[in-house]
């Protein structure tokens, strides 16, 4: 009651305690009430750091919420009596022993409380939806959804397969959103993709400077509460004017330009020229009049109802023009038949404010001389008068604008496992090697294969095949040589294991080589891929070495089985060619394909973030190199304020490192420097021993990018290359296991590599290195710990990527390309909340309708060019004529002979 008579006096309060020194507020309550005041009160302080939070938290276990805030006010420096907290003994007797009497006041909505938005006119063909100003700055934003339903022309803009916005909506978007007559440097980086899925647009002003965003709208089962799912991808960026446009007017004589244009081209030039290059359809029903051209200009006439027939398009929209003059100007730039878009415009100028007329002239000059080529083009009257200007049209080739800006969600992919196609007729299995000291289920083996097979031969290691008695079968016809490793008891040296059973297989491998047999070599493992303890990670490492060995020697690798159970896998001998690594489980054959990653589920909580927070430490392997330094200033950005760097090599250049620094300083942080080879033996008693001498909050998050770049063939790699590449991401990530046990982080990634999928030639170390890091992710996952092994493509011109050539053309190889840093970082956000143990991050380049498949990993994802051509008279053909019953004989007839 005194509450809401006398004046409460919390402000002066909390004021009087900042002034004693204090600055963390605990409130001990069943629901934080006044924190959140409290919290407003100290922003206006000068204080650099502060907190103010409570206890406990409606509908929240408060098993779980005191310990939190225990924890926090330990990890913000107060001083806490765990003994007293921890220790067995009486309750306090100063907490107060009166009845709580709970009862829920709280009224659920069952409606969806998002705020409606005001939808554009798609007849305007704009995308100018509702307008938001915002309060005490020059900032408007314009808002609207759009799909497939609300697409702002009247037609079908495609290029190959997919519907895309052209760039004459943009161009009349920004003059109807700001009333500017005058846009200078118009940049379209990614394409608006129209499809039946709902997209929240906006358009942003702010001062000068206007941007065009969108993302992916959220359903109605997802959350409503500001977490936002999908990310914003900016289309277009643009600076606005609205000064006088007096000085843009002019007058063209066109009867003088038809003069000096002596060719005269059909008026179906350009739309064929488009259609040849995959543009099947304009967004627009305009015509081509007649088209005039001579070596740098055209001059075409157009009618923008084309054949519509009636007055279908709106007189305020600017579009339809625009429209017409961009696509027509890619046809002066080059005879190529390559699918081109605009990508940019110097300067548009609206010049005319007048009602515009159905026809208008185009006037089209080419820049000679410049690269990238641009033009010019004039909108004209039919007396010559300009009525709007485009200069500086740069067309850019559809697969390069992906290759710079693709949307995030492409970037991303998981490993699925399918069912291949089986070989109609076994191999040709009559001799059979079985190396292995102690594999599991040897003897079984031995067994199984004795009844199968004519002549088997067991030894005991690699150096054994040069025996007499091995070399006699190797160099017959039919044979086949299996691998098993030797069982390790326990989990063993995980990191030695590692190294000796890839070093066995090459062996193997360059003695098959070298006696230039024609033997198949098969890797045989037990359940490795289930990761159910840390000694089956060891032989993870066989998943990468084996598809690079497959790359490197296609004629003698016949791929790496694992499978369940103890019977012989003689199923997996039945997997078709090329198919390097199998799986063979209780429901039959497995092979890896690539497939689009899901969105985040919408019950991803705090347990599966990928993100730094304020309050706790992050350790980073590697972090010094070139790539790390963008990672370390990712990790800042995000909201990391304390960052251990555990390197064996010294510090960057001091400007680029100066940088880091001082952008941590200003956020109140700090980086610390450790250098410490982290494979070394015992590198995790060093490391914890050194983050107590710190004396920092406890570490919640660590990124192991540490790597040594060491190429180099199967056959000239020696046991001390391997362990030189294979010790810095295998035992440094032991190391990091060892300490910080699963259960301990809020994260932990681990920066692996596409070139253990593909299978790069002369990665075999770095490969098999790195198919370990996923294994052990998914091992740690199974323990209850959020780690994810991120398999990134190259990162340009970064990190092992510096030699850009080399890597661009091993990359091609497998049908994918690198990507920047700045799209990496954006799908590390997008991978937060995934909740997943491995994710593949790359760019997958689009094939020709018929171009063969360069990897079957990514054959059911493979984006292709569909490229529409001009209609053509068709040969007669043998069904022509035929119904009925003498139609489905002669279909039977041609099916028989396939």
């Amino acid at each position: 009651i005194r509450n809401t008579v006398d004046p409460v006096r919390l402000t002066d309060a909390v004021d009087a305690a900042v002034e004693d020194g204090f600055q963390v507020f605990l409130e001990v309550s069943t629901h934080a009430i006044v924190s959140q005041f409290i919290e407003e009160t100290l922003r206006v302080q000068p204080l650099s750091e502060y907190a103010s939070f409570g206890v406990m938290s409606r509908n929240e276990s408060c098993n779980v919420t005191i310990p939190q805030a225990i924890s926090r006010l330990w990890s913000l420096g107060a001083h806490v009596d765990f003994r007293a907290q921890l220790a067995d003994g009486p309750w306090s007797t100063r907490v107060p022993n009166m009845r709580w009497d709970r009862r829920q006041y709280w009224k659920i909505a069952s409606s969806d409380l998002r705020p409606s938005v005001q939808q554009h006119d798609v007849e305007k063909h704009s995308l100018v939806g509702g307008l938001v100003e915002v309060a005490g700055s020059d900032t408007s934003v314009w808002t609207t959804t759009l799909d497939d339903s609300t697409k702002p022309y009247p037609l079908t803009h495609k290029l190959g397969a997919t519907e895309l916005v052209p760039a004459a909506v943009y161009c009349n978007t920004l003059h109807h959103a700001t009333g500017a007559h005058r846009i200078t440097d118009l940049q379209l980086r990614v394409p608006i993709r129209i499809t039946a899925e709902k997209r929240e647009l906006q358009v942003v002003s702010e001062g000068s400077a206007v941007r065009i965003s969108s993302r992916v709208q959220a359903s109605n089962e997802e959350p409503s509460d500001g977490r936002q799912k999908h990310a914003w991808v900016e289309h277009c960026t643009a600076k606005v004017a609205s000064s006088d446009t007096a000085a843009y007017q002019h007058e063209h004589s066109i009867t003088a330009i038809q003069k000096r244009m002596a060719t005269h081209l059909p008026s179906n030039f350009a739309k064929d020229h488009l259609n040849s290059m995959g543009v099947s359809s304009m967004a627009f029903p305009w015509s081509v009049l007649e088209h005039r051209q001579d070596k740098n200009e055209m001059l075409v006439q157009v009618d923008v109802q084309g054949n519509a027939g009636k007055r279908s398009l709106s007189t305020g929209s600017w579009a339809p023009l625009i429209d017409a003059a961009t696509s027509i100007s890619s046809c002066i730039l080059s005879k190529s038949t390559t699918m081109r878009i605009v990508s940019g415009i110097e300067e548009v100028v609206f010049v005319s404010k007048d009602t515009l007329t159905d026809t208008a002239y185009l006037f089209i000059e080419r820049r000679p001389g410049e690269e990238p080529q641009r033009v010019d083009v004039d909108i004209l009257d039919d007396i010559g008068t300009r009525l709007c200007r485009l200069e500086g049209l740069q067309f850019t080739d559809i697969e390069a604008v992906s290759h710079a800006s693709p949307c995030i969600d492409s970037l991303l992919y998981r490993l699925a496992w399918v069912r291949p196609a089986l070989r109609e007729t076994p191999l040709c299995t009559e001799n059979a090697i079985l190396i292995s000291a102690r594999g599991l289920h040897l003897n079984d083996y031995i067994q199984d294969l004795e009844r199968e097979m004519g002549n088997v031969l067991h030894i005991q290691s690699a150096r054994a095949l040069a025996e007499r008695s091995a070399t006699d079968i190797l160099m017959q016809s039919n044979t086949l040589v299996f691998y098993v490793p030797a069982t390790v008891e326990g989990d063993g040296d995980v990191s030695e294991t590692a190294h000796t059973v890839v070093c066995e297989v090459a062996e193997i491998l360059s003695s098959l080589v070298r006696v230039q047999s024609t033997a198949k070599l098969f890797v045989l493992l037990h359940s490795v891929h289930r990761a159910q303890r840390l000694g089956q990670v060891s032989y993870h490492s066989l998943y990468g070495f084996s598809r690079v060995a497959a790359s490197e020697h296609p004629g003698i690798w016949g791929g790496l089985i694992d499978h369940e159970g103890s019977a012989f896998p003689f199923l997996g001998l039945r997997c078709e060619r090329d198919q390097s690594v199998i799986r063979v489980q209780d429901d039959g054959l497995r092979v890896a394909r690539l497939r689009p990653l899901p969105a985040p589920a919408a019950s991803a909580g705090p347990r599966s973030t990928l993100l730094p927070h304020a309050s706790g430490t992050y350790v980073v392997t590697g972090g010094l190199g070139d790539l790390g330094l963008k990672v370390l200033k990712f990790l800042v950005e995000e909201g990391a304020r304390r960052i251990v760097v555990v390197s064996r090599g010294s510090l960057p250049p001091q400007a680029e490192w100066s940088a880091i620094l001082e952008l941590m300083k200003n956020k109140g942080g700090a980086i610390h420097t450790l250098q410490l080879d982290i494979s070394s033996k015992g590198a995790s008693v060093v490391l914890t021993s050194a983050l107590e001498r710190l004396s920092l909050p406890p570490v919640r998050g660590v990124v192991h990018a540490a790597a040594v770049p060491e190429f180099g063939l199967i056959k000239n790699t020696t046991p001390q290359s391997y362990a030189r590449v294979m010790a810095p991401k295998i035992a440094g990530a032991l190391a990091l296991h060892e300490a910080f046990p699963p259960g301990t982080l809020d994260f932990l990634i681990f920066f692996s590599s596409v070139s253990g999928i593909v299978g790069t030639p002369g990665h075999c170390a770095y490969a098999a290195s790195n198919t370990f890091l996923d294994g052990l992710a998914r091992y740690r996952r199974s323990q209850g710990c959020n780690s994810t092994a991120i398999l990134w493509t190259a990162w340009r011109q970064l990190g092992l990527a510096s030699n850009t050539d080399v890597v661009n053309s091993e990359l091609q190889a497998a049908g994918m390309g690198d990507i920047t840093a700045a799209d990496a970082l954006k799908a590390w956000k997008r991978l937060s909340g995934t909740n997943i143990d491995h994710a593949v991050v790359t760019r997958l380049l689009p094939l020709d309708p018929r171009e063969p498949v360069p990897l079957g990993l990514i054959h059911e994802v493979a984006p292709r060019r569909v490229l529409a051509t001009k209609p053509s008279a068709r040969s007669a053909s043998a069904t022509d004529g035929l119904t009925g019953s003498a139609l489905k004989a002669n279909v039977a007839v041609v099916i028989r002979q396939c």
